[in-house]
């Protein structure tokens, strides 16, 4: 076990140096190097491989790799008593490797590589800890992942008639495509449901997948596409339109969850959707910069709720965890990455999410709808926020049965103390260093003021939860997504293997035919055994009110 336990972070430290040459090299250039390697040119199609080193890929891969290493150096202790930790560790750093891949690629060879490799990798890792629920949530997040990876290779087709392969060269015809899977990657809505479930998988691989690997990997795309060629009219309502809803449902859950682990997913959950609402803005360089400001205090986020994992003996359940006594550093590092997840004045991510706002309000082309399910999203992440830290961080009621942590307190600080840094200086750092990043602008008094008062009105909305005794744990559904892709099909099909023992051999196309003739019969009886059959009609009629009302608007 010991073969590996501080060899990965020594790796990605030695990394980490090489990349920082190469980005002080191109900070004082501002140069952009392509590397090409042909591999076969057929009927006037070359086929290559192509690699963009730039100031933009250069600056988040250098963030992957600091977080990595922080990760890896946290799993050393958290894994440290796990019997196959050889073979985690290096699933981890395949997963690390083809995240890299993926931000260098400029062809599409390259980014199905890096795309496809960070979807099987993500697949083993969450079920890691075999058991049903694992598998369960592994199967969903890799088929929808596949649903992506599906659109990006019918895109094949559309590239031979550009000629070239690479991503340079891609037009409007399959923007489209590529916009929807990068939303089946990155959880946007409707294909959110996977990322909370992703949550059975170990802590260090959570802390990783929500911070700057698997769901910013669409998101990326996007960035790196829209530096090329600017968005349609279509592509930009998408991104306004599914960003917004993103953003209110993964709050409005948040609001109600009470795993600890869930709770920071569907934060990074309403982040995202966030992201791509700066898309659909048109601001690119804005996205990226919220991106990284994220990826930084969301991993210690995730390394601090590890912490208490490690305290409570597994209990997730952040009602049952108010009784440990956490390490001071813990503590504090909780509170940073709280503030600044609620977007806390001068931290990271307050000269990235506000300004983003900022912009909102000023835009021509946002709907008045989506402008108010971000400012909605916006009073949520300071009520979650503030529910969350005044049960674990601010919970001054301790007994005598209160728990104490004793940990390898040297590792936990090296792992947390870089990430704390990233979260409180990120965002000036990157707002001297790329000023071009984002637009200087002159916002009006009443714009301030509104922004101001989003941390007040979440405070308010808190403090009016607590005194209510209405429950409102369907909110955790996030209006019945989530029973709509996990329980409806696999009771559906469950029921049905039980009743008619079918079998897939021969017969198998026919048995899929009649299975699939027997769903709709099912749909339209909504027979009383399956309610999963209302939440399929519930979640259908939301999304085209949703719709509809936006076309309205638009």
């Amino acid at each position: 076990m010991s073969n590996l336990k501080f060899k990965m972070p020594v790796v990605f430290f030695l990394f980490g140096i090489i990349l920082s040459f190469g980005f002080l090299n191109l900070v004082n250039t501002g140069a952009c190097q392509i590397l090409e390697y042909s591999i076969a040119s057929m009927s006037s199609c070359d086929f290559s491989l192509v690699f963009i080193f730039d100031y933009m890929s250069i600056t988040f891969s250098m963030v992957v790799i600091l977080i990595s290493f922080c990760v890896f150096l946290f799993a050393s202790e958290y894994m440290s008593h796990d019997y196959f930790y050889n073979r985690f560790i290096l699933v981890l750093f395949l997963f690390v490797a083809s995240m890299n891949v993926l931000i260098f690629s400029g062809s599409i060879f390259i980014l199905l590589l890096g795309w496809d490799g960070l979807g099987l990798t993500s697949f083993v890792l969450i079920v890691y800890y075999q058991s049903e629920k694992s598998l369960d949530a592994g199967f969903q997040t890799l088929m929808t992942n596949r649903l992506g990876d599906v659109l990006l290779v019918c895109s094949f087709v559309v590239l031979v008639g550009f000629g070239s392969f690479s991503v340079l060269s891609i037009g409007f015809n399959i923007l489209l495509v590529w916009t929807i899977a990068s939303f089946t990657k990155s959880a946007q809505y409707p294909f959110s449901s996977w990322l909370p479930a992703a949550m059975a998988a170990p802590t260090p691989v959570s802390a990783l997948v929500h911070s700057s690997t698997l769901v910013t990997a669409g998101i990326f795309l996007m960035i790196r596409v829209g530096m090329f060629i600017e968005f349609s009219y279509l592509a930009k309502m998408l991104f306004l339109l599914s960003g917004s809803l993103t953003s209110v449902l993964g709050g409005l859950a948040a609001c109600v969850e009470n795993d600890l682990k869930k709770i920071i997913a569907l934060s990074t959950l309403s982040q995202l959707g966030v992201m791509v609402f700066s898309l659909g803005l048109g601001q690119i360089y804005l996205a990226m910069f919220h991106l990284i400001t994220h990826a930084l205090f969301k991993a210690l986020l995730f390394l601090c709720a590890g912490v208490v994992l490690m305290s409570s003996f597994g209990i997730q359940d952040i009602r049952g965890v108010k009784f440990i006594q956490l390490p001071l550093y813990i503590v504090v590092c909780m509170n940073i990455s709280g503030i600044s997840l609620a977007g806390g004045p001068f931290m990271g991510a307050f000269f990235s999410k506000h300004v983003i706002l900022e912009v909102a309000f000023l835009g021509g082309s946002l709907t008045l709808f989506c402008l108010l399910l971000m400012l909605l999203s916006g009073v949520l992440s300071v009520t979650y926020t503030i529910r969350m830290l005044s049960m674990l961080a601010w919970n001054g009621t301790k007994s005598v049965f209160s728990l104490k942590a004793t940990f390898n307190s040297l590792i936990l600080v090296l792992s947390v103390a870089p990430l704390s840094l990233g979260a409180i200086l990120s965002g000036k750092f990157i707002n001297i260093l790329f000023m071009d990043w984002h637009c200087f602008m002159v916002v009006p008094s009443h714009v301030f003021v509104t922004l101001s008062l989003l941390g007040v009105s979440g405070v308010a909305l808190f403090i009016f939860m607590m005194f209510i005794s209405k429950d409102l744990s369907f909110l955790s559904s996030m209006f019945f997504l989530t029973p709509l892709v996990s329980e409806s099909n696999s009771t559906i099909n469950f029921c049905l293997d039980k009743v008619y023992e079918f079998e897939l051999g021969w017969v198998e196309p026919i048995s899929y035919n009649f299975k699939s003739f027997l769903f709709w019969a099912s749909v339209v009886a909504m027979p009383s055994g399956w309610p999963s059959t209302k939440s399929l009609l519930f979640s259908i009629s939301f999304s085209l009110f949703l719709m509809l009302f936006f076309l309205v608007l638009v």
